[in-house]
């Protein structure tokens, strides 16, 4: 049972691409208070994009003081971020150079290097990943090849909320999740890999010891709290990658649950604890596995990175006219858009508008079907059904993988959509279940303070006072989208060779 002393308080910090954000949600997961702030990649050459480790620290900053005076409260604090993006501080603390951006298209040079010295089978079979440009053993590789000064100048190296962690707590630490997506980490044993490091030529002392999530990292210096508004005594434990945090914030937690987020892009979340056979199988389809909050478990995520980035996108291209009133006049484009939306369609969409994320191929966004009696709305329908035959196959791609599921927690912002929730539920033929809350990162950080802290036992136990269910989607009539799924993958499969290169 929870204890039945005051009301606990925790902040979580979720540090994005292009933004950050920070909130403080009680033990019941109420959210007291929440702020965020923006900034840009920057783009000091063609193909490069940064971020300014300066300007993330003061941002995050000032979404922490925006929220006084709730933080005097605050016992636990909790950090996520993009993953793969280092933060190189010297001997005074002081970053030495940008952090890369997992969208720098700057480390294709490094491939060579990287596939002679390490195979891509036994990279796979000791990190259990691909062998991708994104990973932050690329960055250092890039680095020793063009700026050998960056790294001689190196005391340490931190994944960026590990960083906030730093300048918080004076406390270097670096969760099992961040590790992973360094391509250093052995997903077996749950520490560095000594032999990778020394085949690539990469000092792992510049690096904490890995830890797992939720471990305490330290207490908040007095000068910081001064600064920020901060209790004193506030403990800061370790976050992680946003994707597997978001996860956990679902209130998803055990082996065969999944979480889809429902955002910009789509992320299906399963967790699994693998076998050689499963390891064989992803490794063949060249995807991730990262550790999860529990070790014994993994995560592995698939989707679409045009989600709700194609709505966005039918909205300013297909309805510029509502798109203008709606700024006008003040009232919600996309509500409107699904007040608008076809009962039924015969177009289909295939969601391409960049490369998914499971199949890196050259085939484009399309509208196949369609005459000249069409409409606009039967055109918005058609793209919310492709999106979520997407969804189905990818569903299928891990149910063929015996990850197997008949029920999704569904959080972000394309949950506001009761339509688009009912079409997923329709197609998918599983249930969707959205929350209340839609910030999944910022909950799972309280998850994980309000469980290391001693607030609760254990993550159900948390989950069930914290994480609350807004509604259930159930499947309809799954019947009248079986022949369109199969028109699907027949279409999908077409354009994909007519655009292969």
């Amino acid at each position: 049972m929870r204890q039945e002393h005051s009301i606990m308080y925790y902040m979580g910090i979720d540090v994005g691409t292009s933004g950050c954000k920070a909130a403080i949600i009680d033990c019941h997961g109420v959210v007291c208070a929440k702020s965020s702030r923006t900034y840009t990649l920057l783009s000091p050459q063609v193909g490069w994009l940064e971020l300014n480790p300066a300007t993330l620290l003061e941002q995050v900053k000032q979404c922490i003081l925006e929220l006084y005076p709730f933080t005097k409260d605050v016992t636990g604090i909790a950090t996520c971020s993009i993953g793969e993006s280092m933060v190189i501080l010297d001997e005074h603390d002081a970053p030495v150079t940008n952090c890369i951006s997992y969208l720098d298209r700057r480390l294709t040079a490094t491939e060579d290097a990287f596939t002679r010295s390490i195979a891509p089978d036994q990279l796979y079979d000791v990190t259990y990943l691909p062998v991708s440009e994104m990973y932050s053993a690329r960055q250092l590789l890039w680095y020793q090849q063009n700026q050998p000064e960056v790294l001689a100048r190196a005391k340490q190296i931190l994944p960026v909320c590990n960083y906030i962690d730093y300048v918080l707590t004076g406390e270097a630490a670096i969760d099992y999740t961040q590790a992973s997506r360094t391509m250093l980490f052995d997903a077996r044993t749950h520490s560095w890999s000594e032999e990778f490091a020394r085949i690539l030529g990469i000092n792992l002392r510049l690096f904490p010891k890995p830890s797992r999530c939720g471990t305490l990292v330290g207490k908040i210096r007095p000068k910081v709290a001064a600064e920020l508004g901060l209790n004193p005594n506030a403990s800061v434990y370790l976050g992680g990658h946003d994707q597997p945090i978001s996860t956990l914030g679902s209130g998803v937690f055990k082996r065969g649950e999944i979480m889809m987020g429902q955002g910009s892009t789509e992320s299906m979340n399963y967790l699994l604890t693998p076998s050689s056979n499963d390891l064989e199988l992803f490794k063949k389809d060249r995807v991730c596995l990262e550790p999860f909050i529990d070790e014994e478990l993994f995560i592995v995520t698939l989707g679409q990175l045009c989600y709700g980035t194609s709505i966005r996108w039918f909205a300013r291209a297909m309805e510029q006219d509502l798109l203008q009133r709606s700024q006008a006049e003040g009232f919600n484009i996309y509500a409107r858009l699904d007040e608008l939306c076809a009962p039924e369609t015969n177009v289909i969409f295939l969601p391409y508008l960049s490369p998914v994320n499971f199949q890196i191929s050259q085939a484009v966004g399309s509208f196949i079907g369609f005459h000249s009696e069409n409409s606009r709305a039967e055109l918005y329908r058609a793209l919310l059904e492709g999106l979520c035959l997407e969804s189905r196959r990818v569903k299928q791609i891990l149910n063929d993988r015996n990850c197997r599921f008949d029920s999704v927690v569904a959080n972000g912002g394309c949950t506001k959509s009761d339509l688009l929730m009912q079409i997923k539920a329709d197609i998918m033929d599983c249930n969707i279940v959205t929350l209340e809350g839609r910030e999944a990162g910022i909950m799972g950080l309280a998850l994980l303070s309000a469980v290391s802290s001693g607030g609760y036992k254990d993550y159900a136990e948390a989950s069930a006072n914290m994480v609350h269910v807004r509604q259930v989607y159930t499947p309809r009539n799954n019947s009248q989208y079986e022949e369109k799924y199969q028109k699907y993958l027949r279409l999908r499969d077409a354009v994909l060779d007519v655009y292969a290169i």
